[in-house]
C-alpha cells in the first residue's frame, strides 16, 4: 500500500524547478546580462585568476570547444573530507577552505597564537 501512495503521490506532486530565472536580468548585449565563461570558472579553479564577465557575442564560425568542460570543472573543485580542519585550529584572521561537514566553504580561522616565552633569537641554536 505504501508503494502506491509514493507513486500516486509522485505523479500528482508537480516537479519543482531549482533552475535559474528563464527571463535575462538586462538585453543581451547589455553589461547587466554578463556572465563568466566556463573557462574562466576552470582558470579560477586552477590558479585563482580573477574572470571577466562578458555580454553574449555570437561565435565566429558556429559552436567550439571552450577548453574545459563542466566535467574539468566538477574534478577541479573541492570536495568534503572527514580529515579536514576547524576553524580553531586555524590562525585567527587567517581564511581557508573548509572541507568538512560544519565547516564547508570559506572559513576564518579563531586559534589564538600561542608562543613559547624561551623562544627567543638567544635561546636559539643551531644543530640543538
Amino acid at each position: 500500500m505504501q508503494i502506491k501512495k509514493t507513486i500516486l503521490l509522485t505523479i500528482l506532486i508537480p516537479s519543482i524547478s531549482l533552475a535559474a530565472p528563464l527571463e535575462p536580468p538586462a538585453p543581451s548585449d547589455n553589461i547587466g546580462s554578463a556572465m563568466y565563461s566556463i573557462w574562466d570558472i576552470c582558470k579560477r579553479l586552477d590558479s585563482g585568476a580573477a574572470g571577466e564577465k562578458r555580454t553574449f557575442q555570437s561565435p565566429p564560425s558556429g559552436p567550439a570547444p571552450t577548453g574545459c568542460s563542466l566535467n574539468d570543472i566538477l574534478d577541479k573543485a573541492p570536495a568534503k573530507s572527514a580529515v579536514g580542519v576547524s576553524p580553531n585550529e586555524v590562525a585567527a584572521g587567517k581564511e581557508y577552505w573548509g572541507l568538512t561537514d560544519g565547516n564547508w566553504g570559506l572559513q576564518t580561522g579563531t586559534a589564538s597564537a600561542k608562543t613559547d616565552p624561551n623562544l627567543k633569537p638567544e635561546n636559539i641554536r643551531a644543530g640543538v
